[in-house]
C-alpha cells in the first residue's frame, strides 16, 4: 500500500518524528507489538531481549521502509510529523490515542478525514500484541498523605464507568477507558473514538507480573540498575541502526550481554547480603504470547 502511495500521490506513506531517539516510540510499539511484542525484557526466559529475532524483523521493517523513501524524510520533531500528517502531506502516522484530539483542539486541523485503524500484522504468521502491565497503573496514592480518605474519594468518582470524568473523557477524544463498557455508550462516542475502540480488540497482552511470583522484588534493584546503566539504550541503538551506518545486529548483541550481565551481578549481590531474589522471579517459561481483550 506505501508504495502504492508513492507511485500515485505527491505525499508521503509515512512521516516519523525522529528529531530524538525516543521519536520511534510510537512506531516501534507499533510495529515490533504487531510482530510480537514492544517490550524490550523477555518475560519467558527473564532477560532483556532486542536481540530476539522477531524484534529484529521489526527494525528491518522500519528500515525497509526508510530505505524505499517511503518515510518524510527529515530529523523532525513530534509536532511537525503531527501537521505534516494533519495537513494532509503524510498518508499514515503512528502516534497516540488522544492524537485526533491533539490535531483539532491543539493545533485547529480538521479531523473528519482522519481514519482509524490498527497496526498492519505480518502475512503468513501468528501475530503478537502491545504490552500491558499492570504496574502501568497511573494513579497513586503517597504512604505519607495526610488526605488519604478524601484521596480515595477523588479516585474513585474519577473512575465511575459511567461517570462524569470517564464520560467527558471518551467525549472529547482523549482515548478509551480499560474500567468503562464503551459499547454501552457508543450513541454518545465520537466516530474515531469508535473506530479506536474496534481496532483495540485484541491489540494488547497482559504481561506477567514478577512482582506478584516474588513480593519481595521490591527491595531488588537489579531490574532498575540494568535500565539505568545507559538509559534509553534500546532507542539509541535503533536510532543508529536506522542512520548511523552502524550493523543493528552486532549494536543489540552488545547492548544484551551487557545489560544482562548488570542485571545478574547486581541480583547476585543482592544475594550474597541476604536476598532471596533470582532471576527466577522474572521468568515466565509457561507463558504464552496469548492476546486478551485489553484495552
Amino acid at each position: 500500500m506505501c508504495e502504492k502511495i508513492k507511485q500515485n500521490t505527491e505525499i508521503y506513506p509515512l512521516v516519523i518524528p525522529m528529531k530524538t531517539a525516543i521519536g520511534i516510540r510510537n512506531t516501534w510499539i507499533s510495529l515490533a507489538g504487531a510482530i510480537k511484542t514492544d517490550q524490550f525484557f523477555d518475560y519467558q526466559k527473564g532477560r532483556f531481549a532486542i536481540d530476539n529475532p522477531d524484534l529484529i524483523q521489526a527494525f528491518n521493517f522500519i528500515k525497509k521502509l526508510y530505505d524505499l523513501n517511503l518515510v518524510m524524510p527529515g530529523f523532525y520533531d513530534n509536532a511537525k510529523a503531527r501537521r505534516e500528517f494533519g495537513t494532509g502531506n503524510a498518508a499514515f502516522i503512528f502516534d497516540s490515542s488522544y492524537f485526533p484530539n491533539v490535531l483539532k483542539s491543539k493545533m485547529n486541523l480538521n479531523t473528519d478525514s482522519i481514519q482509524i485503524s490498527r497496526p498492519p500484522y505480518p502475512d503468513h504468521k501468528p501475530h503478537g500484541a502491545i504490552s500491558n502491565r499492570n504496574t502501568e497503573n497511573k494513579i497513586w496514592i503517597s504512604s505519607q498523605t495526610k488526605h488519604l480518605k478524601e484521596a480515595r474519594l477523588f479516585i474513585e468518582w474519577m473512575t465511575r464507568p459511567g461517570g462524569y470524568y470517564a464520560l467527558e473523557y471518551m467525549k472529547r477524544s482523549l482515548g478509551i477507558l480499560a474500567f468503562c463498557d464503551h459499547e454501552k455508550y457508543r450513541d454518545q462516542l465520537p466516530f474515531q473514538l469508535i473506530q479506536l475502540i474496534e481496532a483495540s480488540e485484541g491489540l494488547k497482552l497482559n504481561d506477567p507480573e514478577p512482582l506478584e511470583k516474588c513480593s519481595d522484588l521490591s527491595k531488588s534493584k537489579a531490574f532498575q540498575a540494568a535500565e539505568e546503566f545507559h538509559p534509553g539504550w534500546e532507542w539509541d541503538v535503533i536510532y543508529k541502526g536506522l542512520f548511523g551506518n552502524e550493523n543493528f545486529v552486532s549494536l543489540v548483541n552488545e547492548l544484551t550481554k551487557k545489560k544482562n550481565n548488570v542485571f545478574k551481578k547486581t541480583l547476585l549481590l543482592e544475594k550474597e547480603e541476604g536476598s532471596d531474589i533470582s532471576k527466577e522471579c522474572y521468568q515466565f517459561p509457561d507463558w504464552k504470547l496469548k492476546k486478551t481483550k485489553s484495552y
